[in-house]
C-alpha cells in the first residue's frame, strides 16, 4: 500500500510539472503487490490532454455565447417592452415575469458554467467584469421582482425601471463583446458580430418606434381632454 501510494504521488508531481503521467523514467517501480510497474497498463490521465482540455473550452465558449445572446438579445429586451408598451393585454405581467425568470436562469447557469470551465481562480478581462456586473444587476432585478410589495409602489416602479433599463443596455454591450471575441477565438464564426449587432439595432429601432407611439398617443388623449 505504501509503495502504490508513493507511486501515485510521483505521478501527480509529474502531472504538475507538465509531464504525461503516462510515461515513466529510472527504475522500474513495483506495485502493491511487488510486480514491476512495467506490466502494467498505464493509461493517460484525460485531465492532462492539452487538447481535451481545449475542446473543453471551445464548447463551454460557445454554449456560453449561445445561452448570452438568447438572454440578452430577445428575451430581456422583449421583456421589457412587453412591461412598457404591452399592458393592454391581460397576460402582459405573466410574460413580463416569464422572459424575466427565463433571462436570470440562462445569466446565472451560464456564468457558472464558463467559470468553472475556465477556472475560479482564473483572472477575468473586461469582458468577464462586465459580466458580473450583469449579474449582479439581474439578481437585483430578481429579487426585486419576488419581493416588490414590500415596497412602496412609485418608488419601487422607477428604480425597477432605471435597473431593468441599465442591465438590457449592459448585457446587450457585453454580447457584442463576447461576438468580436468569438470571431478571432474561433474559425467558422465571422458573422457572429454583424448578427449581433443586427439584432441589438432592430431591438434599438423597435423601443424608438414604440415610445414614438407612445407619446403621440398621450399627446392625443391630453388634447382630448383639454378641447
Amino acid at each position: 500500500a505504501a509503495a502504490g501510494a508513493a507511486a501515485d504521488a510521483r505521478a501527480r508531481r509529474r502531472r504538475d510539472a507538465g509531464e504525461n503521467p503516462a510515461v515513466t523514467t529510472g527504475a522500474p517501480e513495483t506495485n502493491a503487490f511487488g510486480s514491476s510497474a512495467k506490466n502494467s497498463v498505464s493509461l493517460p490521465d484525460p485531465l492532462a490532454d492539452p487538447s481535451a482540455a481545449k475542446r473543453r473550452r471551445r464548447a463551454a465558449r460557445l454554449a456560453h455565447g449561445a445561452a448570452m445572446a438568447l438572454a440578452w438579445l430577445f428575451f430581456a429586451p422583449a421583456g421589457a417592452l412587453v412591461a412598457r408598451h404591452g399592458k393592454a393585454s391581460r397576460t402582459w405581467f405573466s410574460t413580463h415575469q416569464a422572459f424575466g425568470t427565463t433571462v436570470a436562469v440562462l445569466t446565472v447557469v451560464s456564468a457558472y458554467f464558463i467559470t468553472s470551465t475556465r477556472g475560479f481562480s482564473t483572472p477575468w478581462g473586461k469582458h468577464g467584469k462586465t459580466g458580473g456586473a450583469v449579474l449582479v444587476l439581474t439578481s437585483i432585478q430578481a429579487l426585486g421582482g419576488r419581493y416588490r410589495k414590500r415596497f412602496p409602489r412609485s418608488r419601487w416602479s422607477k428604480w425597477h425601471r432605471s435597473v431593468g433599463v441599465a442591465a438590457v443596455c449592459l448585457g446587450a454591450y457585453n454580447c457584442l463583446a463576447g461576438a468580436a471575441m468569438l470571431e478571432w477565438m474561433e474559425v467558422g464564426y465571422g458573422s457572429a458580430l454583424v448578427a449581433a449587432r443586427f439584432a441589438a439595432a432592430a431591438w434599438a429601432v423597435a423601443a424608438a418606434a414604440l415610445e414614438v407611439r407612445r407619446r403621440n398617443a398621450g399627446a392625443a388623449r391630453k388634447r382630448g381632454r383639454t378641447a
